[in-house]
């Protein structure tokens, strides 16, 4: 929902209604496109808020990696790992060590270091199948509840 016009036109479902009210009854079409350009508008600035703090998040944790003491060729394996999880927030180590092309355990040590630094966590205690999530991420999407209101 948060890249969704509908999700906008449900937060403003009394005046979205009373819109459509008027088109029916008063024949009000430029009311209409003005309730509808106004919404594209608030979507896409809550679009661009969201892919700012995206942004930010990334590259936060970019330079925890950048800035870790681990080898270079750890850091390259995180990066990798990195980059998936920026595209699949939700996932367990054997999803991720078949997109990453890597052995299970090189994933899972990998997924352990990403935890130490507080960038995945773990979403339910299983020890089998568990799953992963990378919460800052989530949050930063599902973070809105509303949308700006200028």
């Amino acid at each position: 929902h948060p890249f969704s016009l509908s999700y906008y036109f449900y937060l403003h479902k009394e005046e979205y209604q009373e819109t459509l009210i008027n088109v029916r009854v008063k024949g009000d079409y430029q009311g209409w496109i003005k309730f509808f350009l106004l919404g594209i508008a608030k979507t896409l600035k809550n679009y661009r808020k969201i892919l700012k703090e995206i942004v930010r998040i990334k590259e936060k944790n970019e330079a925890l990696i950048e800035n870790s003491n681990f080898s270079r060729t750890i850091k390259k394996n995180l990066f990798e790992a990195l980059s998936y999880i920026s595209t699949n927030p939700v996932t367990n180590i054997k999803t991720m060590s078949y997109a990453l092309k890597r052995t299970y355990p090189t994933t899972a040590t990998l997924v352990k270091i990403l935890e130490d630094m507080q960038i995945l966590t773990t979403r339910n205690e299983n020890r089998r199948n568990r799953t992963y999530i990378y919460k800052e991420l989530i949050q930063a999407l599902y973070s809105s509840d509303t949308f700006p209101t200028d």
